[in-house]
């Protein structure tokens, strides 16, 4: 039998971090595999480079068929999300237990198969895993990652139920399982809800974005970089691989996008502007980032015949934003004049001309064309303001990390290399050229917003900059908990006769021994991924085996 090199290139990319993962399940060797990781994702990146042409195989004995493959869209999404995972293995600590490179290896191969699947079951399989593997990244012993680990695993169970509901309608709708294959779907609005909602909650979504900032101030820098930069994208992706977009005209669905677009590139910069931590800083932004997409999103499903152009627009806009969040992350882990280099990114986010971040408006405004006049004039003029904001947004984001300190230790080269790939790469994919107009269209909104920081850092208003009232991480989440105490404590004045029942049933319980013992089992990590695994191999086994 002959095994092209296709399959073995994505067979690696998915199975040589399990390895890895495999082999430092034994202490002995963690400091072997530790000098290792850092190629874990070497072969999803000589993938992404290497497979230039459309590929897929199938596996008809696995689940209910399986197919995995790589095409212009799963292209992108590896190529930024390899290199991001590199960057993060190389902040990467070695702790005596392992426990974080080996839920941050679990997590680095399920985003991988999210991408290289080609049908409805693997897919949600592997974005399932992914999603329950991160919980192991969160949650790292401190309050605040025991809150934000909390907030995500409650939110990522909805978001899954949402999916699997989604995923299920689409398979009995189109009677097929194949994602490529589903061309007549039925375009119903509760699909799409479900679809937009479902992975709004990964992609920061408006409304479901809350658990983005407490859980990206939770993170660990070199956990950050890759969550930040490839996971949130990937509900991006879920949208492009199942919303019918470039099949049918949805006007009112298109308004509604539009709407959710320009909200959250506003509100993601307002609310960003009240934080005093960089790392939530930067969750707002990437709302208001997202904004962008979703207004790309909208203009696709109110032209449909022009979606392979409006596509690749959206292609690079992800491009930019990964590469350029993944390199503003991994800057706060430098020092000295390393750490100047950091307003590269920060412009190249705002916009400014001749920076991936303006080849990624420009495109933007390309495909404006494509909607009624109505919204091309309100979307341009929105647009300038919007960069204003983004400016305002790193102006803060660069004082609040001029002398911010991680415990990971700052790799010099590293920084360089992905900066270079941050402010190079989008420019190569794209090989576009920007004219003189759209050269002062991007220029004047990001000098405005400088202007405005430096008068408020500089002027009467300095102490703006450093006592701005803060919205706490999660915000509406946690308007949300008040309102829910007040009510708590409302109605337990109303109801003093049953004060024993309510603290029995609200306050701390000892767990019985049927709970307790496997808890203290599953609390080594060793354990927990241990039996993990063993759970992903014996649902393939197993279905394999019946099917």
């Amino acid at each position: 039998m002959i095994v092209h090199h296709e399959i073995l290139l994505i067979f690696a990319s998915v199975g040589w971090p399990l390895l890895l993962t495999a082999v430092s399940l034994n202490e002995k060797h963690l400091a072997f595999t530790h000098k290792l990781h850092i190629t874990a994702a070497i072969p999803a990146l000589l993938t992404s480079l290497l497979l230039v042409s459309d590929y897929e195989f199938s596996m008809s004995w696995l689940i209910l068929g399986t197919t995995l493959g790589i095409d212009e869209t799963s292209r992108i999404f590896l190529l930024f999300s390899s290199i991001l995972w590199i960057a993060g293995n190389t902040l990467l600590p070695m702790n005596k237990s392992g426990s974080i490179a080996g839920w941050y290896l679990v997590t680095m191969s399920a985003s991988f198969l999210v991408i290289f699947a080609q049908d409805i079951p693997t897919f949600y399989m592997a974005y399932a895993a992914m999603s329950l593997a991160l919980f192991g990244l969160i949650i790292n012993g401190s309050e605040q990652s025991r809150r934000a680990a909390k907030i995500y695993i409650v939110f990522t169970m909805i978001g899954e139920m949402l999916l699997f509901a989604a995923l299920i309608m689409i398979a009995h709708n189109t009677n097929t399982l194949d994602i490529d294959n589903i061309t007549d779907r039925v375009p119903q609005d509760i699909l799409i809800i479900l679809l937009l909602a479902g992975f709004g909650i990964k992609a920061g979504l408006p409304l479901v974005h809350i658990t983005l900032p407490p859980v990206y101030q939770a993170l660990s820098l070199a956990a950050a970089i890759p969550v930040a930069g490839s996971l949130l994208h990937l509900g991006l992706y879920g949208w492009l691989r199942f919303l019918p977009l470039g099949q049918v005209t949805l006007p009112y669905w298109s308004f509604i996008i539009l709407g959710f677009g320009l909200f959250a590139m506003f509100y993601g910069a307002l609310v960003g502007l009240t934080q005093n931590k960089a790392k939530s800083l930067l969750a707002y932004s990437s709302i208001s980032q997202m904004g962008m997409m979703l207004l790309l999103l909208g203009i696709g499903f109110s032209a449909p015949s022009k979606w392979h152009v409006i596509q690749t627009s959206l292609l690079l806009f992800a491009l930019h934003h990964a590469l350029s969040k993944g390199a503003l992350f991994y800057g706060l882990s430098t020092q000295g004049i390393h750490k100047l280099a950091l307003v590269l990114p920060a412009l190249s986010l705002a916009g400014l001309p001749f920076t991936s971040g303006a080849l990624a408006k420009s495109a933007l405004k390309d495909q404006l064309i494509f909607l009624p006049e109505l919204w091309v004039s309100l979307i341009n003029w929105l647009l300038p303001l919007a960069s204003i904001g983004t400016t305002l947004l790193m102006a803060r984001f660069l004082y609040l990390c001029r002398n911010s300190h991680h415990s990971q230790t700052p790799k010099g080269l590293y920084w360089w290399l992905l900066l270079m790939c941050s402010l190079l790469i989008p420019w190569y994919w794209s090989l576009q050229t920007i004219n003189i107009i759209s050269i002062w269209s991007g220029f004047w909104p990001v000098l405005a917003g400088a202007v405005i920081a430096y008068v408020v850092y500089k002027g009467s208003y300095q102490s703006l900059f450093s006592r701005t009232p803060s919205i706490p991480p999660g915000d509406i989440l946690i308007l949300g908990e008040k309102v829910l105490k007040q009510s708590h404590l409302s109605s337990k004045t109303e109801h003093n006769t049953h004060q024993e029942e309510s603290d029995f049933i609200l306050g701390p319980q000892k767990a019985p021994a049927f709970i307790a013992v496997p808890e203290r089992y599953l609390a080594k990590w060793t354990n927990a991924i241990s039996l993990f695994l063993m759970v992903l191999i014996g649902l393939f086994l197993f279905l394999t085996d019946i099917l």
